[in-house]
């Protein structure tokens, strides 16, 4: 009888840790799952040009050639696109009739002469194009969020940043907040029989 209880205390030792490992794992492995949906989610390329490189017309089909419009109208002084170039939650809000704006010459060429670096894309809906802004006393990366609307990408926000890293970790937990909405909406949907 003596001989057992050891054996009994060895083996709810066992379950205990056991059970930890488990956890532990089962943790670790939600803490890793969004990076690896983001990743499996993310489309990126490499553009390398300057907005002053990109047709005059507004070509809304890429993340790339929409951002190159914003940025020649946002040099001309055009306030009336943002209405058209923007998702419907902005446009909405942006007064009609604002006319043109007298815009700098400095920030004129750092509009124009953006280079667009790179562009990613998140579930085919969701883009972000980097661009770095030639500015005469710093390094400035340009973040342009974009999204999908009717087969047209749209203005969905703007940033800047002071690296190429800081500008890829915006969009890295832009997309991990777009997951978690996602996965928020399924848990409280009812489930289809």
């Amino acid at each position: 009888m003596n001989d057992r209880a050891p054996d009994r205390k060895r083996v709810r030792q066992a379950v205990v840790v056991g059970c930890i490992g488990v956890a532990v794992a089962y943790g670790l492995a939600l803490m890793t799952r969004p990076a690896n949906e983001i990743e499996d989610a993310v489309t990126s390329y490499k553009v390398r040009r300057i907005v002053r490189d990109f047709p005059e017309e507004e070509d809304p089909s890429t993340p790339e050639a929409i951002y190159a419009a914003i940025n020649r109208l946002s040099a001309a002084g055009d306030q009336e696109s943002w209405r058209r170039l923007s998702v419907r939650r902005f446009a909405q809000s942006s007064p009609a009739g604002q006319g043109r704006r007298e815009v700098p010459v400095s920030a004129r060429d750092e509009w124009l002469n953006a280079e667009i670096l790179e562009v990613r894309v998140f579930r085919g809906a969701y883009a972000c194009v980097i661009a770095q802004v030639a500015h005469p006393w710093k390094g400035i990366y340009d973040y342009r969020s974009l999204e999908l609307e009717d087969g047209r990408w749209r203005n969905a926000g703007n940033a800047v940043f002071g690296s190429l890293e800081d500008a890829r970790n915006e969009f890295a937990e832009s997309c991990n907040w777009r997951l978690q909405q996602d996965n928020s909406q399924e848990a409280t949907q009812p489930s289809r029989p």
